[in-house]
């Protein structure tokens, strides 16, 4: 009887462990295949959202007692009163409005790892298997370029030196980075630390100077944190020569010089004027300033006005990390992710998971001029990091009782 119950359990936990994968796959879309309308992709996200919300409702209790999950129900909340504030303010029907939010509200993914008692071991594996799938599919992207086998790659012409491809789900790139260096630092075998220079190659792809900068930036503070004195000298003697062979190639010499372009002319940038104009123009009255203005769905009157802004101005929200993130979901979600940097910041764990908190700090320094709160490409990746730091700080506790235990033993 006992051995059947364990052989159950088992069952319910490797069906579990399914579901959450597919959940996660079907929040990026299964990275938007091209051989699979759109649209069919968003509805299975839907069917499993709507599975997701139910599963958590019926289990709640399992996963109410958490400063993190406290953080993302607030998240969660300003998201589904934006859904309201959308269809007031901007006349969009409730169920559009619901269409255009609910991929955003994949931070519901925290309460169903809580309930489906996912490991930090199994979570760990489906980091290292998303990060993978994301450069090897970025890989065959940019091989066959201009041919395509996803929806999202985007090209931007090869003035930086190269193609510039887009694929969603780009955190697990920057997630499985840091993971990869903890890795290394941990068992200090070269396979590891091949595979993060693979990583930091991919990060350079991105071509993108702020997500290059700060993860380069982090990862070097990280690994000064588990270095000998001996070994930091060296790092940094690694490092002013990889920044110098960096200097000299085609794509680094354009974002020098659009860097300089931009601070020259800063006051006609076009973040300092999307900042102006959302923050003091955009909303139409007090309740949206308060509630946001929600997330336009396609094709409406609402999403044909913001198309007009960005394709027109070039003032995008995207561009103006926490403030659009304000302007769509309201004060409350500004609160909610305060929430979570304090936490964040705060809670102690065990050394061995270090890494989620400075993919976390990552996140959010990169979050001031990019949308990574309210991008689907990013916000699995946070719920998975700060589901670890949820279950580490309870391993960090226990191993503190024992040890206060062992101490008084020896009193």
């Amino acid at each position: 009887m006992y051995i059947n119950q364990i052989s159950d359990q088992k069952i319910k936990n490797r069906w579990s462990f399914i579901f959450v994968i597919f959940f996660c796959l079907s929040s990026i879309q299964f990275y938007q295949i091209a051989a699979i309308p759109l649209a069919i992709l968003y509805y299975i996200y839907y069917g499993l959202f709507l599975v997701t919300l139910i599963l958590i409702i019926f289990k709640h209790h399992r996963s109410a007692k958490s400063v993190f999950g406290t953080a993302f129900l607030v998240i969660l909340s300003a998201l589904s009163l934006s859904i309201f504030s959308a269809a007031l303010n901007w006349d969009q029907d409730w169920i559009d409005s619901f269409k255009a939010t609910s991929p955003y509200m994949v931070y519901v993914l925290f309460f169903l790892l809580v309930i489906s008692k996912i490991t930090i071991s199994e979570t760990e594996k489906i980091i290292v298997v998303f990060g993978i799938l994301y450069m090897v599919l970025f890989t065959v992207s940019y091989l066959i370029f201009p041919n395509t086998i996803l929806n999202v790659t985007q090209a931007y012409g090869d003035e930086r030196g190269f193609q510039r491809i887009a694929i969603n789900g780009i955190g697990f790139l920057f997630l499985f980075s840091f993971f990869s260096l903890k890795k290394y630092l941990v068992s200090r075998k070269y396979l590891w630390l091949l595979i993060y220079l693979v990583t930091c190659g991919f990060i350079v792809m991105t071509l993108t100077r702020t997500l290059i900068a700060c993860s380069f930036l982090l990862s070097f503070i990280y690994f000064l944190r588990q270095s000998t004195v001996s070994n930091k000298f060296l790092l940094f003697g690694f490092a002013v020569i990889l920044m110098y062979g960096a200097s000299q190639m085609s794509f680094f010499q354009w974002m020098k010089s659009e860097t300089t372009t931009q601070i020259g002319s800063a006051k006609d940038d076009t973040r300092v004027l999307s900042v102006k104009y959302y923050l003091n123009d955009f909303s139409p009255n007090n309740l949206a300033r308060i509630f946001g203005n929600g997330q336009p769905y396609y094709e409406t009157n609402y999403a044909r006005f913001v198309t007009k802004l960005e394709k027109g101005k070039g003032l995008y929200t995207s561009d103006i990390g926490y403030i659009g993130f304000y302007v769509k979901f309201g004060i409350l979600a500004i609160l909610g992710y305060m929430l979570l940097i304090y936490k964040t910041i705060k809670v102690r764990i065990t050394e061995n998971h270090i890494y989620c908190k400075y993919y976390l700090y990552f996140i959010f320094i990169i979050s001031l001029i990019i949308d990574a709160p309210f991008n689907t490409g990013y916000i699995p990746s946070i719920v998975f990091a700060a589901y670890i730091l949820f279950l580490s700080a309870k391993e960090y506790s226990m191993f503190k009782r024992f040890e206060t235990k062992k101490l008084l033993r020896k009193v």
